[in-house]
């Protein structure tokens, strides 16, 4: 049963660019993230051993009832796609993007936008699960380096 729909990034920056308040590649300088636009969580241990279920259970993703979210992770921003689901269905589409790519969503940072709640909750490569309020917000070091950035596509 397909419970996701496949999208490229063009078509995930042209649904998130008005609630990031930038293009996607802003997600590149979230480390920049003004503290009072987001709140970290938790950190979990060893989650390198534990498999997506696992990680989702912990950092209690169901609790957020986030609606409609676009998925990014690592793999998918190089391969310049993203996913489109419910976030009900989370479960079933963890399930078969392991069967389709043979790798967990959550490796590396993996990004879980809700287009309704207008928030960002982050899985980052270090085991920290962070909320942020969009649009993303930096400090100026940030947006230095964003406008650097932006300058050389």
């Amino acid at each position: 049963m397909v419970n996701h729909k496949c999208i490229s990034l063009i078509e995930a920056n042209e649904i998130l660019s008005p609630i990031l308040g930038d293009n996607i590649e802003i997600i590149n300088f979230i480390d920049y993230a003004k503290d009072d636009s987001f709140l970290l969580v938790k950190q979990l241990k060893n989650w390198e051993e534990k498999d997506d279920i696992d990680i989702l259970k912990e950092i209690n993703l169901h609790n957020y009832q986030l609606g409609e979210l676009i998925v990014l992770n690592d793999f998918l921003y190089i391969n310049k796609i993203a996913f489109l689901l419910d976030a009900k269905d989370i479960d079933c589409f963890l399930d078969e993007y392991f069967k389709k790519y043979s790798i967990f969503l959550i490796d590396g940072d993996t990004y879980f936008f809700s287009i309704s709640k207008k928030e960002l909750l982050l899985f980052n490569h270090d085991g920290y699960f962070m909320v942020y309020k969009l649009p993303i917000k930096l400090v100026e070091k940030g947006i230095d380096k964003h406008m650097k950035f932006k300058g050389k596509l």
